[in-house]
């Protein structure tokens, strides 16, 4: 009878314990989402969440034409972070007019690097990007008084998403468009706000497409140092997926698609990318949107070279109907292969927060949320709800935040991702500034740091199952590190860098 009870008492300890993937975290806000105002119109464009769990946006507020960067800080209960900024925010302006922050990212030294666009004089956006410290202090070391803007050419430039290399120099993607041609516009600064002139000798480059005008939105960087666009050409008034790969000079790569130039089913139903990322295996995923009757969530794959990986979908594409008008601008790769998506659902006449999860092979998850995706109305001010996500990110111990418009205001919600979240599924850094050889590995795993690490770092290689199966410290300015793995059974496992910079991982085989 005492073995029983036994049983029963640790069952139910593990029932409470347990969570559903794809449902609201309930330890976040009380209810697992928060909407929140910082000026009279006020959004979230993306989101980051720190080592130490502190959620970072970045937005807009404001009203008229007078707009803002914001950024908030929030403990990892939901509240705000009041020692950040003022009462847990901070506003930056450019040009006294109008300004909106799109994407956010962190060096690695902890400091805080803010992307979008700011409105000038003569009708025009310039790409703009900010760095506060990590008290949320503008930084004046940082480009002119903490800020750079970028002009090409007189163009008008519209900064997208944002990548931080591993030697933190910045590369921030979008649109530059003149009078009667826009393409994919990109700056590389270096990690104090200077333009780079190592990337195609002015720190700028614009790609135009040979069928019409492009529209940039994010970036990647592969291993190797070549960055990755993705966006929509705007073919006969329609647009379609693109991809566009530079050499890390920041010249075209040729050897990528046509001219160093991708377009997604360039004859057929419209679609875009909001979204790509870099798989361990060289691959390239984006995730957007095609435009069949409706709107669905589209993943597009293809090999290294740029070709149609012809192992995933159709053609290297997965258009999947979640019963209403779906759309993807955001995507997220984890380290079992399975990616998730966010962005929002219109079931005709509300637009509500949608995340949704899917296989390596482009299959839809039915163990997450319901039938694989989740949808939350956010808007409480409005009859028909607006909601949207723009921003998605994962904590380390797996639970998914999202971010992006609730109405008029700002929403975040946190979703849990991985069941029982002791061995959660983390997002892979495929550019992490760490290098590992060889690999495979039979005796000897060398681990090779393109900087000196900042902090006590903890090394640990978990099983594909999320079993810890060796861990080591290295104390701070550690260039290279080697762990002896030859009692470790054959297979796949993963590679877990963590210190007070963030987490970072890749994934190895041993023989």
């Amino acid at each position: 009878m005492k073995q029983l009870s036994l049983f029963v008492l640790l069952l139910c300890f593990y029932t409470s314990h347990a969570q559903v993937a794809g449902t609201l975290d309930s330890t976040f806000n009380n209810n697992g989402k928060l909407v929140t105002s910082f000026d009279f119109y006020s959004s979230f464009q993306d989101v980051l969440v720190q080592a130490d769990g502190k959620i970072l946006l970045a937005g807009t507020g404001g009203s008229g034409s007078a707009y803002n960067f914001y950024v908030v800080r929030l403990n990892t209960n939901g509240t705000y972070d009041n020692t950040f900024g003022t009462n847990g925010k901070v506003s930056i302006d450019f040009f006294n007019d109008y300004d909106q922050a799109t994407t956010i990212g962190l060096q690695s030294d902890g400091k805080i690097i803010i992307g979008g666009k700011a409105f000038k004089t003569g009708n025009l956006f310039d790409f703009a990007l900010a760095r506060l410290s990590s008290s949320g202090v503008l930084d004046n070391t940082f480009g002119t008084g903490g800020k750079l803007t970028v002009d090409f050419n007189g163009n008008n430039d519209e900064g997208g998403k944002m990548v931080i290399q591993s030697d933190d120099k910045i590369v921030l993607t979008g649109t530059s468009a003149g009078a009667t041609t826009g393409g994919f516009g990109t700056i590389r600064c270096t990690a104090n706000g200077a333009l780079d002139a190592s990337f195609n000798s002015t720190g700028t480059v614009i790609t135009l497409f040979p069928n019409g005008v492009a529209t940039g939105t994010a970036a990647a960087v592969q291993a190797d140092g070549k960055i990755v666009l993705c966006g929509a050409n705007n073919i006969a008034g329609y647009p379609h997926l693109a991809l566009a790969r530079y050499n890390a000079n920041g010249t075209i790569d040729a050897a990528f698609g046509t001219n160093g130039i991708v377009v997604y089913n360039a004859s057929g139903p419209s679609s875009t990318a909001g979204a790509v990322k870099i798989q361990a295996d060289g691959k390239i995923i984006a995730a957007g949107a095609v435009i069949n009757t409706a709107g669905d969530i589209l993943l597009y794959r293809c090999l290294p070279n740029g070709s149609a990986d012809a192992s995933f979908g159709t053609n290297g594409a997965v258009a999947k109907d979640l019963g209403a008008t779906e759309s993807a601008n955001r995507l997220l790769l984890l380290s079992d292969g399975s990616y998730v998506v966010a962005g929002l659902m219109n079931t005709g006449s509300d637009n509500n927060f949608m995340v949704a999860r899917f296989d390596a092979a482009g299959t839809i998850n039915p163990n997450f949320g319901t039938n694989g995706f989740t949808t939350c109305a956010m808007s409480t001010q409005m009859s028909s709800p607006n909601d949207g996500i723009n921003g998605l990110a994962i904590a380390s111990d797996g639970k998914l935040v999202a971010a992006g418009y609730a109405g008029n205001d700002a929403g975040v919600i946190r979703l849990h991702n991985s069941g029982t979240e002791a061995n959660a599924i983390t997002e892979v850094e495929t550019n992490a500034g760490l290098l590992l050889s060889p690999n495979p590995a039979s005796s000897t795993l060398n681990l090779h740091f393109s900087t000196p690490t900042l902090s006590t770092t903890t090394i640990t290689v978990f099983a594909m199952n999320g079993q810890v199966c060796l861990q080591q410290q290295v104390e701070s300015g550690c260039i290279n590190k080697s762990i002896a793995v030859e009692t470790l059974a054959s297979g796949m496992y993963l590679l877990q860098v963590a210190n007070a910079n963030g987490v970072q991982q890749l994934k190895w085989m041993k023989e």
